[in-house]
């Protein structure tokens, strides 16, 4: 037929990227979140080590969690 695969490969790589530009574009403007990393209202070094700690505080909690003995009686 005469057509060129490699075109045709490359023109559907380069929609993939725009689908995911866009999709990326669409994420940033509706989550405020993103918004201020990205305007630089927020430093991304202290939303680190704030999630961090949150980490080590989720840590510790499910290491100190226990089940009641009579858990499973109960749920039966």
């Amino acid at each position: 037929m005469g057509l060129d695969v490699q075109l045709s490969q490359t023109k559907m790589r380069l929609k993939q990227e725009i689908d995911e530009t866009n999709k990326l574009h669409h994420n940033i403007k509706n989550d405020p979140i993103l918004r201020q990393f990205f305007k630089g209202d927020k430093d991304a070094s202290l939303a680190l080590k704030d999630l961090n700690e949150k980490i080590e505080h989720l840590d510790k909690y499910l290491q100190n969690f226990e089940v009641a003995e009579d858990y499973y009686q109960v749920k039966q």
